[in-house]
């Protein structure tokens, strides 16, 4: 079923799939497979963890444990809310009815459960009775408190209006903030993503996610994430066709440019319905790309981002004091100390402290002059002083004191990163946690102002231990349009 219209156009008929090709080389940063209980020839789709298993969306045809096959006279079999619990990393369990009290005989799903406050979200249309009569009945959001034996009565989303279809719910940890998408008036397109607030058991009035990340098209399935990461669908969105996965990051109240999940979780097929585990290790999506419907697993082959703090700025910097002269004494009558740092500079006192401008092996020289005698007094202080980096992944540009400019290249090289214990064999390159490029350097175009992390991590056997390290530092870049 063509999934433009799944769960929209609501007249009950049947929608032949429209098939599009796979893009044919895949990238190394996911691992993907389709999971073993999808069918051939009915849609499986908006998968949710929930325990050991998975919740998700299908019409396929009911079995001896449902309680009832639900079916127009024109072939048309609503989607419900299904279970399967994963066995081993190969073996799922056969689909089962997720909650006979939620099951029904109009559409029900897609879901989300916030573990917190033990709530069930779920996409249902809002008539219930006679539904197969009628034909604009539209969807709405519904939530109850739930557990496997228990349901408490289902409420209503109260921004639910028969006028327009409200969908796909995505609820924060805390379970105060419901993400979702809608057609609704006032939009940018055919469908966008909004966010209510639960404040004081009341929810507020859905506000637009803004044009950063609504377009003129169609924006669905939002899965929100910790840290204000957003993952959603979008066929407009720099697409490679259809739906692609995307991701957006709201800081300071502001969405920065979505950004596309990599091949072979993006293709050019219709790619949606994004959700992960708590370390984004594993995780699931649903895709077109061999014809129906279908539930994918991903295993995450990307770098952990784990622990990558801001760079170290190298500032080579250390303290010289002559060795026989008492902590205390701050100056000697008559007497000069001059250094010479072997850089082009000198400096004067008992205790000086100076700042290398690079890396190098200096020798300092201490020279010690009797302003009461034409002689020098001392001049036999030689230090050796090693001026090292810190021992980070270093990234380079010459915007990082400054401001990039939008719509132009800023240049970024890691190069200069000092990892004495490893031989450097990966670079991944990250803006805002999305993966842009696997070279030593690169050129980046940002399309629009504001604030953004580049992270690089750098990943390299260790030949004592022969094991491979991964480092990973990051810098922040503020991108301004030039006036």
């Amino acid at each position: 079923m063509n999934v433009n219209k799944k769960h929209i156009v609501v007249v009950l008929v049947l929608v032949l799939a429209f098939i599009k090709p796979v893009k044919a080389q895949d990238s190394s940063l996911y691992k993907v497979q389709r999971l073993p209980f999808n069918t051939r020839s009915y849609s499986e789709y908006a998968p949710m963890i929930l325990d050991d298993g998975l919740v998700f969306c299908s019409n396929m045809k009911l079995f001896k444990n449902f309680p009832k096959d639900y079916k127009t006279k024109n072939g048309y079999r609503p989607y419900n809310l299904l279970k399967v619990i994963q066995k081993d990393s190969l073996k799922w369990t056969s689909p089962k009815v997720f909650s006979k009290d939620i099951f029904s005989k109009v559409n029900e799903g897609p879901s989300s459960f916030c573990d917190f406050t033990k709530t069930l979200f779920f996409t249902r249309n809002l008539l219930t009775k006679n539904t197969f009569a009628v034909e604009n009945n539209t969807l709405g959001i519904f939530y109850t408190m739930w557990s496997p034996s228990i349901l408490i009565s289902i409420s209503d989303f109260p921004f639910n209006k028969p006028d327009y279809n409200i969908v796909d719910p995505s609820i924060s940890e805390d379970g105060t903030i419901l993400y979702f998408a809608s057609d609704m008036p006032g939009g940018f397109g055919s469908f966008d993503i909004y966010r209510s607030y639960l404040k004081r058991g009341v929810w507020t009035t859905p506000e637009n996610l803004g044009p950063s990340v609504n377009s003129a098209g169609m924006e669905r399935y939002p899965f929100i994430y910790q840290d204000n990461r957003l993952y959603f669908s979008s066929d407009t969105h720099t697409s490679m066709g259809g739906l692609d996965v995307f991701l957006t990051i709201e800081k300071d109240s502001t969405w920065t440019k979505p950004e596309p999940l990599d091949v072979p979780i993006n293709s050019t097929a219709d790619d949606f319905a994004f959700v992960a585990d708590s370390g984004l290790a594993t995780g699931y999506f649903s895709t077109n790309r061999l014809g129906s419907d279908d539930i994918f697993s991903f295993t995450n082959l990307m770098p952990s981002l784990v622990g990558c703090s801001e760079q170290r700025e190298n500032k080579y910097c250390f303290r010289f004091k002559d060795r026989k002269v008492a902590d205390d004494v701050d100056s000697i009558p008559n007497l000069i100390y001059k250094w010479d740092f072997d850089d082009g500079t000198s400096d004067n006192g008992i205790r000086v402290r100076h700042c290398f401008s690079d890396s190098g092996v200096y020798k300092v020289k201490l020279t010690i002059t009797d302003t009461l005698g034409p002689d020098v007094f001392y001049s036999e202080e030689i230090l050796t002083v090693v001026a090292k980096p810190w021992e980070q992944v270093y990234i380079n540009t010459p915007n990082i004191d400054t401001v990039g400019f939008a719509g132009e290249p800023v240049q970024f090289d890691g190069s200069s990163s000092y990892l004495p214990e490893i031989a450097p064999s990966e670079f991944h390159w990250f803006v805002n946690e999305n993966m842009v490029s696997d070279k030593v350097n690169m050129a980046y175009v940002f399309d629009q102002p504001g604030e953004y992390e580049i992270k690089l991590v750098i990943k390299g056997m260790d030949s004592k231990k022969e094991e491979k390290k991964e480092y990973c530092s990051l810098v922040k870049l503020v991108i301004v349009e030039r006036k």
